[in-house]
């Protein structure tokens, strides 16, 4: 209960001033200086909580929320340190049409595509770019299924691998394999090298790591646990659906660029014309 109490009521705060929760939870008592629905509404779920579950139960919800928050921590490093600093900006474009000799029309077409030189990277590109960046988010999403996949497998075929079953250990081979090349592919994309005062070291080989742990010990837990997991990841993802995006000061901020984009789309098509 007391490690409910200290940093959901902050987190509370945060998404209620950000508006992906409701905006009441981020308000300030004018006696106390902290937000006070956010810290009685955490305690009071926290409380309902151990009242309903026992010791046991509580850990292994605690220990699945918290391996999966530190999943997604991994990831968005990964995505971060390989992210395109100086994305192109969004534009209205017009389709742009050439005119062949003998008065056919044919659209200009451009290959985008990834090659082998983009994705090993072997012009030894520095900075990344959109390119390299499709690049690393390919090989980190193929990284994340196969660590996934063969942590499964993994848990599901521990004897026959003691035992040295000849299947057993060619599946899990090729599982590494895959996971080897992804990791390779990813490594050799160049990273953003932003001036900041903390950088994870040894990338990507800490955050992949840690994604390949954190899976084994959340596939280690009870089918119990993971059903009470999905109900509540169900239900956080309803509100965030039908709340959060709606509402959130991101999500107003987008609509708003997207309608300023379309109220200018008319005058970029009558000075092209």
């Amino acid at each position: 209960m007391l490690g409910c109490l200290f940093p959901i009521p902050r987190i509370l705060y945060a998404m209620g001033n950000d508006r992906l929760l409701f905006q009441s939870l981020a308000k300030i008592n004018s006696k106390t200086h902290t937000p006070l629905l956010a810290i009685l509404l955490g305690g009071g779920f926290s409380g309902i909580m151990a009242a309903m579950f026992n010791l046991d139960q509580l850990i292994d919800m605690m220990s699945i929320g918290t391996l999966l928050a530190y999943t997604i921590v991994a990831i968005c490093v990964l995505v971060l340190r390989y992210k395109n600093p100086n994305p192109p900006k969004p534009k209205y474009q017009v389709p742009t049409v050439v005119m062949m000799m003998n008065g056919s029309a044919q659209s200009e077409l451009k290959n985008t595509a990834a090659t082998l030189t983009d994705i090993f990277n072997l012009k030894g590109e520095r900075y990344p770019n959109s390119t390299s960046e499709k690049v690393s988010y390919g090989a980190l999403a193929g990284y994340v299924f196969m660590s996934a996949t063969l942590c499964i497998t993994l848990v599901n075929i521990e004897e026959e691998l003691s035992q040295g079953v000849p299947w057993a250990i060619s599946i899990t081979s090729v599982m590494v394999a895959f996971m080897v090349v992804t990791f390779f592919i990813l490594s050799r994309q160049p990273k953003a090298e932003a001036d900041l005062t903390f950088k994870v070291p040894l990338l990507p080989l800490l955050p992949c790591f840690s994604i390949c742990i954190n899976f084994y010990l959340m596939v280690k837990l009870d089918v119990i646990t993971w059903f009470r997991f999905s109900i509540w990841l169900f239900l956080g993802m309803l509100i965030y659906v039908f709340y959060s995006i709606p509402n959130s000061v991101e999500g107003v901020k987008a609509r708003l660029a997207q309608t300023r984009a379309h109220t200018q789309a008319p005058s970029a098509v009558q000075t092209q014309k």
